[in-house]
């Protein structure tokens, strides 16, 4: 009776075998949760930075339109055009930074540079750390006065290509 009480109190081989395991299987599938989880969430981020970066561009080629509209209204400048500076149709590289000098401002030809961001968190073409962002902005005319404005800003995560694009069409308001 004794041998059989030993044997009743402790647990034996196979059963402590099956406990690690189930506990070995629940551990993985947890990690395989977070991992999908974080996965998730950076794809998110990265979905959402794109789209406020193709609005972004939208905004800087309608910046330009409306300072070309106060220029010509204000009288400083007759021969302004309404779309002076992207009046070409084609692809143009353009950030805040290339904007600062209102009179003339510098937009590039696309070079499929990677955007970089700096310190304050703002996204340029000069700043400190490279992004895996690319924009680009297509301007195509629409008739004499409107333009169709396509922004596609493009990134990638791993080994997978993703593309945000925008379309807004802008008009000479005078």
């Amino acid at each position: 009776m004794s041998n059989k009480k030993q044997q009743e109190e402790g647990f034996t081989l196979a059963e402590l075998m099956i406990a690690i395991f189930v506990f070995t299987i629940g551990i993985v599938g947890v990690y395989g949760v977070i991992q999908q989880s974080t996965q998730f969430i950076k794809h998110a981020s990265n979905h959402l930075i794109a789209a406020y970066l193709a609005q972004e561009g939208i905004e800087m080629i309608k910046n330009i339109r409306d300072t070309n509209f106060l220029e010509k209204h204000l009288g400083h400048d007759s021969s302004n055009l309404w779309d002076e500076g992207f009046e070409t149709d084609g692809c143009y590289e353009i950030d805040w930074n290339m904007l600062a000098n209102v009179d003339d401002p510098n937009i590039l030809s696309c070079a499929s540079r990677y955007l970089k961001i700096d310190a304050n968190g703002t996204y340029s073409y000069s700043g400190d750390e490279t992004t895996n962002f690319q924009r680009e902005i297509w301007i195509t005319s629409d008739g004499p006065d409107s333009k169709i404005i396509r922004v596609k800003v493009k990134w990638q995560e791993g080994s997978k290509n993703y593309e945000f694009e925008t379309v807004e069409k802008i008009y000479n308001w005078l």
